[in-house]
């Protein structure tokens, strides 16, 4: 009798474990390898204000620089002194030369005026930008206790090519055109970017006497290129290249201060003469 009980126990738990693996095997689901990384700044910036700015919004417009980028969609005050002119940015009051810009960790503030100049900065260059509000961002430079601007490259492994190539022209001379390509495999990942561009800006307008002239010396030129490469080497290791060159060329128009400046001294000087 004791045999005939053990037997149907056995038989019973066997059976249990059968259903039990065929069950499971039907609704295992075999999940792709994702990759979470972040930023340094993200990690020793709690509580801190971040906005990050997507690839898609750096792209709206291939020929734009990063000031125009920040200044249509953060609240980052941006002062532009017009075409062809320094752009620079500040924090909550603070000047341009306390608030930092970094590419991949890289800071770029020009050490001949204490900050960048963001019109020299094609948007469209960067995969994303990520900005942090607030001293905490003191940590990555000197004096930089307004806010920095961190413009990143990252590399994509989904075994996918794309390219892209844009042309525009506009009024005053002004062409350019911008191109990049990207291929990438389980391991590694390559994009090269292209801009060029130039304008002429002889466009016409009217001094104080009256005269109607064309503008003189205002053109500008301007080429870049960017590279980067990436290599996944072993399981918990990523080794980035990065190559970034830019070459820009301005010409200064006189300033039409000195014009009016002029004209008041001749003015000036014909009234003491009919006086005299």
């Amino acid at each position: 009798m004791k045999l005939k009980v053990y037997t149907g126990i056995l038989f019973i738990l066997v059976s249990l474990s059968a259903i039990s693996q065929s069950t499971s095997i039907d609704t295992i689901m075999q999940l792709d390898t994702i990759s979470v990384r972040a930023e340094r700044y993200v990690s020793f910036s709690a509580g801190q204000k971040i906005s990050v700015l997507s690839e898609a919004t750096l792209n709206e417009d291939k020929r734009s620089h990063i000031g125009n980028i920040l200044s249509e969609n953060t609240s980052i005050y941006i002062r532009s002194y017009g075409q062809s002119n320094i752009t620079s940015m500040s924090f909550r009051g603070t000047s341009s030369s306390q608030s930092g810009i970094f590419w991949n960790g890289i800071n770029i503030r020009m050490p001949s005026l204490g900050s960048t100049d963001l019109s020299m900065i094609p948007s469209s260059f960067f995969n994303n930008a990520s900005i942090v509000y607030g001293g905490s961002s003191i940590r990555y430079g000197s004096g930089t206790i307004g806010g920095a601007v961190f413009l990143n490259n990252t590399a994509d492994f989904s075994s996918s090519t794309n390219a892209d190539l844009n042309f525009y022209a506009g009024s005053f001379g002004s062409l350019g055109t911008h191109a990049s390509a990207a291929i990438s495999g389980n391991k590694f990942y390559i994009k090269l970017a292209f801009l060029g561009q130039e304008a002429r800006n002889d466009f016409k307008y009217t001094n104080p006497r009256g005269e109607k002239l064309t503008m003189e010396n205002a053109a500008s030129s301007g080429l870049g290129f960017t590279a980067h490469a990436a290599a996944l080497v072993g399981k918990k290791s990523q080794m980035d290249l990065f190559l970034w060159y830019q070459e820009v060329i301005r010409e200064i128009p006189s300033k039409e201060v000195r014009a009016i400046a002029a004209m008041l001294k001749d003015e000036i000087g014909h009234l003491i003469e009919a006086k005299a």
